[in-house]
């Protein structure tokens, strides 16, 4: 009886604190409306939270109120946002850095222990390797889907979202089961429309509805599915989506079994690791020396191609007072892309901008990446 006394003799005093809080976030007065966006911003970012549902359902709290509105130049997980319209100065800003830097690592280290645990218990649900879902064996695989980057049409860098998912081959059909990552709200879109793809379709070069065949394929979706024109049209997408995260797993797998012992073979030869390459080792200087670069997703130029698991040395040294990037060796496959620039001399200058386009884009895509798990490691 005391505990249930107590619990509603709370929930009556939070219920007042709510409503003083609504108020003073809307206070006529400016002073005021700050102080009190000031306080809640500061006590929300020092919380300690168990999980990554916690912490996103505080996310939610701040956008509801205001507080935090996305768009902006602060990074919390996948999105950035800024502050809402409270009257900060930058002062104000500069109090709150530390504790939203703070907060935005432990939640990327949530998130990774999240996505880390779905992946495995979808990989223990998982019954048929990927090649035995080419072989036609019916069950459920489990399969990793590498992040691609990509060159947009401004010439800046891009991303599609990587993961893992787990799709269910029947005798004719595969279809997504779950996913985690990025991937995520592509495969809740599928299930929801009950997007099949046609099983022999893994085996093609392109997916179904793809180029001038989008029309037919089309038409025979209306026609099947009994769906107007649109309906058709957005399942014809996700299934050209499917099909193009089935081939990106399949071609990250066959080149990382490939490339094993190369890949190795470069980081013997390496003298400086990455982290002390890009400065972010501690030092915020980068350092001269060979490194071994890798990117592990894929990398995509114009219209190249994807590379999958892209590698190569690279060397800085210092040439009448300038830093001075070149590229060692590099495997045939990175070669696609960065051949052109073999035994080549460029001036580094800031943040990479002297250096020809593509190298730039690469090396822009690796230092993300590590910057990314860096961010993590810090948490």
């Amino acid at each position: 009886m005391k505990r249930r006394i107590a619990i509603d003799s709370w929930a009556k005093k939070e219920d007042e604190i709510q409503g003083f809080l609504e108020a003073a976030l809307k206070h006529d007065v400016l002073y005021f409306k700050l102080a009190a966006a000031m306080s809640y911003l500061k006590y929300c970012f020092s919380l300690t939270f168990k999980s990554h549902e916690e912490a996103s359902k505080m996310l939610v709290d701040l956008k509801n109120r205001g507080l935090l509105v996305e768009g902006g130049p602060i990074p919390i997980g996948y999105k950035k946002y800024q502050l809402g319209d409270f009257g900060f100065e930058p002062e104000d800003t500069k109090e709150l850095e530390s504790l939203i830097t703070s907060f935005a690592r432990k939640f990327m280290a949530l998130e990774k222990q999240r996505r880390h645990d779905k992946s495995r218990v979808m990989e223990e649900d998982s019954n048929i390797t990927m090649d035995e879902l080419l072989d036609g064996k019916i069950g459920k695989c489990f399969m990793q889907v590498p992040p691609e980057c990509y060159e947009n049409r401004d010439g800046g860098t891009k991303w599609r979202a990587g993961g893992a998912i787990v799709v269910q081959a029947t005798p004719k059909e595969v279809f997504p089961i779950s996913a985690t990552g990025g991937l995520e709200t592509s495969v809740r879109d599928m299930r929801d429309i009950q997007v099949r793809l046609p099983r022999y379709s893994l085996k093609w070069d392109g997916p179904p509805g793809d180029g001038k065949n989008f029309s037919r394929v089309r038409d025979g979706v209306m026609k099947t599915r009994d769906v107007d024109e649109e309906e058709a049209q957005r399942y014809v997408n996700m299934m050209k989506v499917l099909w193009h995260l089935i081939h990106r797993a399949f071609k990250a797998l066959d080149a990382k079994e490939k490339l094993g012992e190369l890949n190795e073979e470069f980081r013997q030869r390496a003298t400086i690791s990455p982290e002390a390459f890009f400065g972010l080792n501690g030092s915020d200087a980068p350092e001269n020396g060979i490194v071994c670069l890798e990117y592990e997703g894929a990398f995509k130029d114009a219209d190249k191609p994807s590379i999958y698991n892209l590698f190569f040395l690279a060397e800085r040294t210092e040439e009448d007072s300038r830093s001075v990037v070149s590229i060692v060796d590099m495997p045939p496959h990175t070669a696609e892309i960065l051949g052109q620039l073999a035994s080549k001399r460029f001036s580094e200058g800031e943040n990479f901008k002297e250096l020809p386009a593509v190298l730039r884009r690469v090396l822009y895509a690796i230092k993300g990446r590590l910057e990314l798990a860096s961010e993590i490691a810090k948490a």
